[in-house]
């Protein structure tokens, strides 16, 4: 997968910029290309084109090659999948299963009594679910196995088609979730 990444900076820079990308910290750098335009106000727009690489974190620095001056450091990360914004519909069965390459934000109205799985987060990644009660109300959730709350439990609004919105956070381990109820 290649990448273009385009990036403002704040002042104008001489036509001789180098940009270098550091492979996760290690010296190696990888292949780049850097063209630099100038726009009306006299800084210096530059588009970096990544080359085709794998999955994980790259830091990359650009330089001016005369004085070695850093202009702007930043990790940029590849990966494989990267999920949408959009809300995914999750089908309501007694398993919720939520693919997050599918996207970090997903909605469900419970039918029943529900158990949530969560595929394919990995460290790092964060989501936002809408939990909506049908026309009967009174229904549970339970989370993925590993889930911490606030205060230990999280509890949904039982009101017929309540509407309650889950965050959560997943460090590799865990996922921590927090929970807006209520919403009309």
């Amino acid at each position: 997968m290649a990448s273009t990444e385009t990036i403002y900076l704040n002042r104008s820079i001489p036509n001789d910029v180098r940009c270098v990308i550091y492979v996760d910290g290690s010296t190696t750098t990888m292949s780049h290309t850097v063209v630099n335009n100038g726009n009306t106000t006299g800084n210096a727009i530059l588009t970096v084109t990544f080359p085709t690489v794998s999955e994980g974190s790259y830091v990359w620095r650009i330089f001016d090659v005369k004085n070695n001056s850093v202009y702007r450091t930043s990790i940029y990360s590849f990966r494989e999948s990267v999920p949408n914004k959009d809300f995914v519909s999750l089908t309501d069965g007694e398993t919720i299963t939520w693919d997050y390459d599918d996207g970090y934000n997903a909605k469900v109205t419970l039918g029943g009594n529900r158990t949530l799985e969560i595929e394919n987060a990995e460290d790092g990644d964060a989501g936002t679910l809408v939990v909506k009660q049908d026309a009967v109300g009174s229904r549970t959730l339970t989370l993925p196995s590993g889930s911490l709350e606030i205060n230990g439990s999280i509890t949904l609004t039982t009101t017929a088609n309540a509407i309650d919105i889950l965050a959560w956070l997943y460090d590799g381990t865990n996922y921590y979730w927090n929970v807006g109820n209520g919403y009309a």
